[in-house]
């Protein structure tokens, strides 16, 4: 459960859909008002890879070395807050699939929704286009989430929607199971995940909520082994 909004994230999504990694609140306005809950799921062996970097870091600094097999200092939600190249590997347009759950908070309409992510989205579309991402021309990629938002209505209290990617740049939106559309465009797929999970993201609560949740699954003795697993992968 999201503490702030109290609203439900399963441990993993149906139909492999891929285990929770975390979840926060988005809050809007001056006055905090909160609009929605938002969870991230992936495929657990992807997420616990994109925490290696940060692994490595605390393997070294607690004298493990992060290469042998000693075992690894335990692995905290600010040593991957601290730690971009986490970030970035979760925000990766290519890879393994992943889903953005977003759950309602406060009664909502599609155009209220589609203003806030544009805010967001548009300077990071831009950047998506440019060296170091070079993702390509992004046009496509808003025009179609644009043309989603339109067909929404008024978003009740609960209402449940998903943004997917397939690991391969395609980008399908959903509200109540129900699919808007499937884009393909890198850009779009890294710049939603961005818009979230980059270091400035909308939501200082997301963020923190998926470095809990992070630090969570990447914990144990055998963690090691995993993260060289699903590297080799």
């Amino acid at each position: 459960m999201e503490p702030v909004t109290r609203a439900v994230f399963l441990t993993a999504l149906p139909d492999d859909g891929g285990v929770l990694a975390g979840a926060g609140v988005r809050a809007m306005t001056p006055l905090r008002v909160k609009v929605y809950a938002l969870g991230l799921y992936g495929e657990r062996r992807a997420l616990v890879a994109a925490c290696r970097p940060a692994v490595a870091a605390a393997a070294a600094a607690g004298g493990g070395g992060g290469g042998g097999g000693g075992v690894a200092a335990p692995i905290t939600p600010a040593a991957l807050l601290d730690t971009p190249a986490v970030w970035a590997r979760l925000c990766a347009p290519r890879g393994s699939p992943s889903t953005l759950r977003l759950v309602v908070a406060r009664e909502v309409t599609g155009d209220h929704m589609l203003h806030g992510f544009e805010r967001a989205l548009k300077p990071r579309l831009k950047a998506a286009a440019k060296k170091p991402h070079g993702y390509g021309d992004a046009k496509a990629g808003l025009a179609a989430f644009t043309k989603w938002w339109k067909t929404v209505g008024t978003l009740k209290v609960g209402t449940e929607l998903t943004v997917t990617r397939d690991g391969a740049g395609r980008v399908t939106m959903a509200i109540k199971g129900e699919p808007l559309g499937t884009v393909e465009s890198d850009a779009l797929a890294w710049a939603l995940w961005d818009m979230f999970l980059g270091a400035k993201g909308v939501s200082a609560e997301i963020r923190q909520g998926v470095a809990d949740g992070l630090a969570a699954l990447a914990e144990g003795a055998d963690h090691v082994a995993e993260l060289r697993a699903a590297d080799e992968a």
